[in-house]
């Protein structure tokens, strides 16, 4: 906390948002799985340590769909919540 809010409109803002930080070279491998929250869908998000390949929890993103898009994507960067679902991560 406090939160950081950031916007990326259009595909072309994504994809630059994406190549710079969760997929750039040496960045940690995320690990998304599925679930749901307040009935929308989403990820509790793993990143997994170097090493020994371990998951540990990072965040969950919650995504609003709007005719059939994805029209935003909410992440909370609290590895506790994710600790909340009843899911567990796959390697």
């Amino acid at each position: 906390m406090p939160p950081s809010p950031g916007w990326y409109a259009g595909r072309d803002g994504i994809r630059t948002f994406l190549a710079g930080y969760p997929l750039a070279p040496g960045a940690a491998r995320h690990v998304h799985v599925p679930t749901r929250a307040n009935r929308q869908p989403a990820f509790l998000v793993y990143l997994a340590d170097g090493d020994h390949g371990a998951l540990r929890p990072f965040a969950v993103e919650v995504l609003r769909i709007v005719d059939g898009l994805i029209y935003e994507i909410d992440v909370f960067r609290q590895p506790d919540l994710v600790e909340r679902f009843a899911a567990a991560a796959h390697a």
